[in-house]
């Protein structure tokens, strides 16, 4: 970097404000220390960024150090914010520098870089006696090196001019040019020009760059290696422990006495492994007053991150300088049960203890390697093909490939290289490098069909071609017409839906849009499907009755009674007459099943356990019928996995489908390699699939098959028992077999929630106690699923498989959400029967107003969230509020009133 006296600007174009500025940085934040209010956003330039309110909450409380006592002066460091949904990226100029950048550098998608100079410095014109304020960068550009500096130069300035000068460098930042990786670009600032190169994914990985001092390289990784200043040098910062953790996705948790100390720290080790992309959440610095600690302590994976807070995590790395070994209870160092799979490199270590760097990409040039073979040859590349497919990524061939290409031959490490690439595979680290090479490649498989499109004689081709197979026209007459009616609903009521088109589309291919203005205009004043009650739709002159069901219904209780005559869901004769509907949700099961009845008990576990199904039907409407009854098979448990009730090969996604690992469970008339297959058909229709109706699949199922209830079944073929009869028996035994296997985590679950009396007015809630895995399998002897069903099997391998699955996950954050929105209730009713006036009369006004602004946070939580609560449990706790506010000084009441409204 060169600092010089001068200035340039680049060619102005017309563009939206500030839209150069955002290349670089989402918003400037400053941020201050107010005695009522704590840590608050003062500043927000340019203006127009909106920061949602949990953005700004969780900026402010990042923007200071932990425990900032001993911060006096100046202190730099870094974090990183979750963004919010439905915030937009960076559009078209983004992409383009995503392409080409290092994987390392590319953009953030989800979250912002925060970039932190803090001053605290004695001043006697503060009540506090101290001036606290931070100056903040956001950007999504992942260039901790550039922004440090630039607070360097700025900040200073900043702290004695204040927003002047702040608005004079967001206009020299709107005029710099955009960041091309590859480039060398001249950035003026503040009567400086910063000389910077951005860079490329061409460039040689751990190639020398130009020799220039240490402040030159602004767009260079932190720094990570021997001895970093974040990092003492009895620490061995390169041993395989720390870098197989991080390609492992290992957790880390690193405390250290300072938020600079802990971001470079953080930094430093997800750079450990470049130019491979840490695909893992991870933040510079974390403490316990952010908005996000509770659910990372809550999780089973917590994120690579730093706070000083003691948890159980499950590696951590304690980070201090020598010289303050008594602020932190332990010796530095790395604290992990974590068994390294590779063994340390001396050799490396004394070198880097004598200041020389040296770097392999030996782990991933095999990946590389054997991922490059699965791309089809340039010849396969036809134009008057599709392009080829890439083939799939399959992990023990390229493990059976380590033995002539694996890391042995340029790396003199010795280990479990195997061991380390299978955990490796199960990692996000992984999974991102795999999207992302998988993208590269089909991208240049799209280049080269262009190519060969190009050279082709097209003319010539389309000669002795027809019309319909040159040019798609819809005026063509083809002796047929083709019209479809759709329904787009977020509500899964087929049975419903189904019976509305029924009734709207003959109606509708005769009248056309008229017909389609008016059911619209009925529609939109039906009322709203409230879960409980019973409804009256009416529709073109008829009445639909139905009820939308509830979670307090009884699982597998009978419906009404009716004839046969008056179930929409299974005779397409529209009736003049007011119609009920016994269900809007449930499908005939055993019209779907029958031809598979024997193997009920595979389907169940398949899709209990989230595995991959393909159906293959002859008609959509056989398939999508079947896919709706198999993910209600496990009901009342909730299908969490991705589902396509009709999917064929020209779908957009289908491409993405097949080269996953695991496949979407849905129906197409492909024949792939994926793991399982159903394939229903009706028995008249054989001819049209050349196999038998069944399931195709490798799966070993964990229980028994009940022979009873299939012969049951079968008997009532036999004598002709009516269908709604036959999916009666078949919904209620399903029903039973997944409450079975529900009931005992439903229990175990239970036991985790805290006592009641141990909810206090005086603490925060309680936390729920986390899911063992191991003391709930314990549990089973004693409360286990042989209690209420008659399968035998294997249930130990049945729950272990099903803690991997989505439905699990899905399950465990419904039923945590649940309980934790009941704490939160049961604290609102501790507190609302407390004497909180009586206890707020000995406190200071700090304690009160922070009291009464987590009050108003508790009233407007529970309100978004619609807690169930006694009744006037929230009236009197606003009563509260309003009572202590008044005996507030004015300018306080003034305050709370203004935050109130905002």
């Amino acid at each position: 970097m060169e600092l010089c006296a001068g200035s340039g600007s680049p060619e102005e174009e017309e563009e939206a404000p500030w839209s150069r500025f955002s290349r670089w940085l989402e918003c400037v934040c400053v941020v201050t220390f107010d005695l009522e209010l704590g840590q608050a956003l003062e500043l927000v330039y340019p203006q127009d960024v909106k920061l949602t309110e949990k953005e700004r909450s969780s900026i402010c409380y990042l923007s200071f150090p932990d425990s900032y006592s001993g911060c006096l002066g100046d202190t730099q460091f870094s974090f990183r914010l979750r963004q919010s949904v439905g915030r937009r990226g960076g559009g078209r100029e983004e992409e383009v520098y995503n392409r080409d950048a290092p994987p390392t550098l590319k953009t953030e998608v989800s979250h912002f870089f925060g970039f932190v100079y803090f001053r605290q410095v004695k001043d006697a014109s503060v009540k506090r006696g101290y001036f606290q304020k931070s100056l903040v960068l956001l950007s999504r550009l992942p260039f901790p090196p550039l922004f440090q500096t630039l607070l360097q130069i700025v900040a200073p300035e900043f702290f004695e001019k204040l927003e002047p000068c702040l608005e004079t460098v967001c206009n020299e930042i709107d005029q710099w040019p955009a960041p091309v990786p590859g480039l060398s670009l001249t950035l003026p600032l503040m009567g400086l020009v910063l000389q910077v190169r951005v860079p490329s994914r061409s460039d040689k990985p751990g190639g020398s760059p130009v020799r220039q001092s240490a402040a030159e390289n602004l767009l260079r990784p932190p720094r990570c290696y021997g001895p970093p200043r974040c990092c003492p040098a009895s620490t061995s910062w390169t041993s395989s422990g720390v870098v197989g953790a991080a390609v492992a996705r290992g957790t880390l948790v690193v405390m250290a006495p300072s938020p600079t100390v802990s971001s470079e720290t953080v930094l430093a080790l997800i750079s450990m492994i470049s130019p491979l992309r840490f695909c893992c959440d991870f933040r510079p610095y974390f403490t316990i007053h952010d908005s996000e600690f509770r659910e990372y302590t809550t999780r089973t994976q917590a994120p690579l991150g730093e706070t000083k807070m003691a948890g159980d995590l499950p590696k951590q790395v304690k980070v201090k300088k020598l010289s303050k070994l008594k602020t932190l209870d332990t010796k530095p160092g790395i604290y992990t049960a974590f068994k390294t799979f590779l063994h340390k490199d001396k050799i490396l270590i004394k070198r880097l203890l004598k200041g020389i760097q040296r770097k392999r990409p030996s782990f991933i040039i095999p990946l590389e390697r054997y991922m490059a073979s699965l791309m089809p040859l340039q010849r396969s590349v036809s134009p008057w093909k599709t392009p080829p497919q890439i083939r799939p990524f399959s992990q023990e061939d390229f493990l059976l490939s380590l033995d002539d290409t694996g890391p042995q031959l340029t790396s003199v490490l010795k280990g479990d290289w195997l061991g380390l690439y299978r955990k490796f595979f199960r990692s996000p680290n992984f999974d991102g490098w795999y999207r992302q090479r998988h993208r590269e490649m089909t991208q240049k498989l799209e280049s080269l069909h262009l190519e060969v499109l190009c050279d082709a004689d097209l003319v010539t081709w389309t000669k002795d071609k027809s019309e319909v197979e040159t040019v798609k026209d819809a005026s063509v007459k083809r002796g047929y017409f083709q019209k479809s009616l759709v329904l787009l609903s977020r509500l899964p009521f087929p049975p419903l839906f189904q019976t509305l088109l029924q009734i709207v589309a003959p109606e509708f291919f005769e009248k056309l849009e008229p017909c389609l203005e008016t059911v619209c205009n009925e529609i939109d004043q039906w009322p709203a499907p409230v879960p409980g009650l019973s409804l009256t739709l009416p529709l073109m002159g008829l009445v639909l009755q139905v009820r939308v069901p509830s979670r307090s219904d009884k699982p597998g209780g009978s419906p009404v009674r009716q004839s046969a005559a008056e179930n929409l869901l299974r005779t397409p004769t529209v009736l003049r007459t007011p119609t009920v509907l016994p269900s809007i949700h449930e499908l005939d099961l055993f019209r779907c099943f029958q031809s598979v009845l024997v193997h009920l008990q595979v389907l169940w576990e398949l899709l209990l356990l989230g595995e991959p199904l393909v159906v293959m039907a002859p008609s959509p409407t056989v398939s999508s019928e079947t896919v709706l009854a198999l993910i209600s098979m496990i009901s009342p448990l909730r299908f969490c996995c991705d589902f396509r009730p009709y999917f064929t090969i020209h779908d957009s996604e289908f491409r993405e489908y097949t080269t996953r690992t695991q496949a979407p469970l849905g129906e197409t008339k492909m024949a792939g390699d994926l793991p399982k297959q159903v394939k229903v058909k009706k028995l008249s229709k054989l001819k049209t699939l050349d196999t038998k109706p069944g399931i195709y699949t490798a799966f070993k199922t964990f229980l028994h098959k009940d022979k009873i209830l299939i012969k049951r079944l079968l008997k009532g073929i036999q004598r002709k028992r009516p269908s709604e009869v036959q999916s009666a028996i078949l919904r209620r035994h399903l029903l039973e077999l997944t409450q079975s296997f529900i009931i005992p985590l439903e229990r175990y679950m239970a036991s985790l929630m805290p006592l009641q009396r141990s909810v206090s007015p005086w603490k925060t809630p309680p936390q729920i106690r986390p899911f063992s895995q191991e003391d709930f399998l314990l549990s089973l002897d004693d409360t286990g699923p042989q209690l209420t069903s008659v399968l035998k099997g294997d249930w130990l391998g049945l729950y272990r498989k099903f803690f991997r699955s989505p439905n699990f996950d899905g399950w465990y954050r419904q039923r945590h959400r649940e309980m934790t929105q009941k704490l939160e209730s049961l604290h609102l009713e501790v507190l609302c029967d407390a004497d909180l006036v009586t206890w707020t009369k000995d406190k200071s006004e700090v304690e009160t107003v922070d009291l009464i602004l987590k009050l108003r946070e508790k009233l407007n939580k529970a309100r978004r969230q619609q807690l169930q609560l006694k009744d006037g449990v929230l009236d009197k706790l606003e009563n509260f509020i309003e009572t202590i506010v008044t005996s507030l000084p004015e300018e306080l009441r003034r305050v709370l009133s203004t935050r109130c409204t905002h």
